[in-house]
């Protein structure tokens, strides 16, 4: 997932989650996406980074972004604070490889030492390949380390 402070510093991190579909190579990736873009369940693993974008190859999978291109992965672009509302702006994907839906989910957390980040939003969809999300509540409670999540 993608993370962003209210200060404008991005961070990206891997999502690990359980892999859909066979995993013949136990490597927490599905073997048909493996065979997809890589042609060979041998070149990747969930720890490996194919396109060096430092988005790790499960993530990849996950985001459905693609794991050959350095310029897909899931990040925050941009966000926007007026009074009491944050708007939250990143680049998504409607859907995964298998032309499966794809919705995101809004973090978000006080603290980043670890600490659990609860759910603001759900099955957030995407409106092309951009999607925003606006947080509106308490100044005080919007300056938050916001994540993003995608629900392959």
């Amino acid at each position: 997932f993608s993370s962003i402070s209210f200060e404008g510093t991005g961070e990206l991190d891997a999502f690990h989650a359980a892999a859909h579909g066979p995993d013949d190579d136990k490597d927490g990736i599905p073997d048909d996406w493996e065979m997809t873009f890589f042609k060979s369940l041998d070149r990747v693993a969930a720890d490996t980074d194919s396109d060096h974008d430092g988005f790790p190859d499960i993530s990849e999978y996950l985001s459905g972004t693609d794991p050959l291109d350095e310029h897909s992965r899931l990040e925050i672009l941009d966000f926007t604070l007026e009074g009491d509302r944050l708007a939250i702006v990143w680049e998504a994907k409607s859907e995964n490889y298998e032309g499966n839906p794809i919705s995101y989910n809004l973090i978000r957390s006080r603290h980043v030492d670890g600490s659990v980040m609860s759910p603001i939003a759900h099955e957030i969809r995407p409106d092309g390949v951009m999607c925003t999300y606006t947080v509106q509540g308490d100044p005080e409670e919007i300056l938050s380390f916001y994540s993003i999540q995608a629900n392959p």
